[in-house]
């Protein structure tokens, strides 16, 4: 009787993890039982927030080392209080810089539906900020809010980027071509490529530079 319920009782905490539609589910509790912050996404799949992740000052919050992956905040945010060079999402290998990190050339990251706050990157693929986030293509943005922290530095995304509906005040972006940017607020969007090829629309910055 006690192994059949212990077999019953590690079955459940195996399968905790997981919701019912098959997404893999991050919460505080999840991330610290995995070895703390950053939590490492090394698997393409889906991934939901089932709860808010609060990270520690200078440290990353997800490590995306993978392609074609899809992070749903679910309403919830990835929050810290900062004195570091931090971000929310982005591509740099071995560096402190973000709630979510992407190492190597990774595309098809898709995050969409909650907060991303305190950090001084929110959305980062680019080791520092630098342009060769053109590597980094097909990135979605959709339904963020995204508020700096630590300062709020540009952010540079690759081609066949998708901004939609995300609040990015305090921070500036650069899209490189062919992208879409659309009822987006921020500072200021940026161009890279042949900006013909871009689409800008129903956005609100204070400036828009190529």
């Amino acid at each position: 009787m006690k192994s059949t319920l212990f077999a019953a009782l590690f079955v459940l905490s195996a399968t905790s993890a997981f919701a019912i539609d098959g997404q893999i589910l991050i919460n505080q509790a999840t991330v610290m039982a995995a070895g703390g912050f950053p939590f490492k996404i090394d698997q393409s799949g889906s991934y939901k927030l089932s709860g808010n992740l609060v990270v520690p000052d200078g440290s990353n919050g997800i490590a995306v080392s993978v392609a074609n992956v899809t992070i749903d905040l679910n309403g919830f945010s990835i929050q810290t209080v900062t004195t570091s060079i931090t971000s929310g999402i982005t591509a740099v290998p071995n560096h402190n810089a973000g709630g979510v990190t992407v190492a190597n050339d990774v595309s098809g990251i898709t995050i969409r539906n909650g907060t991303i706050k305190g950090f001084f990157f929110a959305v980062n693929p680019s080791p520092l900020g630098q342009s060769s986030a053109v590597a980094y293509s097909g990135w979605t943005l959709q339904d963020l809010q995204l508020i700096p922290g630590f300062g709020g530095g540009t952010t540079y995304l690759g081609t066949s980027t998708r901004m939609i509906s995300v609040s990015a005040l305090g921070f500036d972006f650069v899209v490189t071509c062919p992208s879409i940017v659309t009822l987006t607020i921020t500072v200021a969007i940026g161009t890279s490529g042949t900006s013909s090829q871009c689409s800008l629309t129903n956005n609100a910055t204070t400036s828009t530079f190529q």
